[in-house]
């Protein structure tokens, strides 16, 4: 039984750049011409870069230079492909095969050499050589429920180098109780459309509880976009 089918289903449907951007299937942006599809892309890259969450490339572009990273849940590769053009190492994992699809044909148009994995049913990343210096979740562990996130994370942490860094994008709980509390797969159709199966708040708690048993020292913890998004920065000290 595949634990993400309904979830591979709903994010073949990639957001763009912003919160203003409508969102498209992965599949119908590949039939788009090379010429067609990076035009596309470059425009979402621009709103990606001046929209709520463009902080990012600044903050990071230093730290990820030179650094190995592994995305999870990738999207349109709006964040990998501007870190790889940077110099950063980037492996992109996604659970859509169209994604993927599409990263790679964009990096081989903006002459990037990158890494993709996709995530099976097993949930595993043992395919993946070596460690990785960095984690990047921005805006996806929290779509899929407790439990097949912890199992999901936890193969993951076997690929991170002890000291290396866990970056998540969240919804955070005072934006789960600001619009009434509900169930997460009836929250999940208010915060990302009616195809979404689910959708769970976190905070620093809730996601140590997921990498229990590694040791996490906080770095950077802090609510934006009026508690729409929480940003979480840890430093894995020990896999325990």
């Amino acid at each position: 039984m595949d634990v993400l089918a309904a979830h591979r289903e709903k994010w073949r449907e990639v957001p763009g750049g912003d919160d203003t951007d409508a969102r498209r299937y992965s599949s119908d942006l590949l039939k788009l011409s090379d010429t067609e599809l990076l035009s596309f892309w470059e425009v979402m890259a621009a709103n990606r870069a001046s929209g709520v969450i463009g902080w990012i490339g600044p903050l990071y572009r230093d730290f990820v230079a030179g650094r190995r990273v592994l995305e999870l849940g990738s999207g349109l590769g709006l964040d990998g492909l501007r870190f790889a053009g940077q110099g950063a190492d980037w492996t992109f994992a996604d659970i859509a095969a169209d994604n993927l699809a599409m990263i790679e044909r964009i990096a081989r148009l903006k002459g990037l050499k990158v890494t993709t994995h996709l995530i099976g049913s097993d949930l595993s990343f043992d395919r993946l050589e070596g460690q990785f210096d960095a984690v990047l979740a921005c805006g996806s562990v929290h779509h899929v429920p407790f439990e097949i996130a912890r199992q999901e994370c936890l193969n993951v942490l076997k690929k991170l180098k002890v000291g290396g860094r866990w970056l998540e994008l969240v919804y955070p709980k005072e934006r789960w109780i600001k619009e009434g509390s509900p169930a997460f797969d009836k929250w999940a159709k208010m915060t990302d459309g009616d195809r979404t199966p689910w959708a769970e708040w976190y905070d620093a708690d809730k996601i140590r509880q997921r990498l229990a048993p590694a040791e996490l020292r906080t770095i950077l913890d802090f609510a934006f976009s009026s508690d729409n998004y929480r940003w979480l920065d840890f430093e894995v000290l020990s896999l325990g």
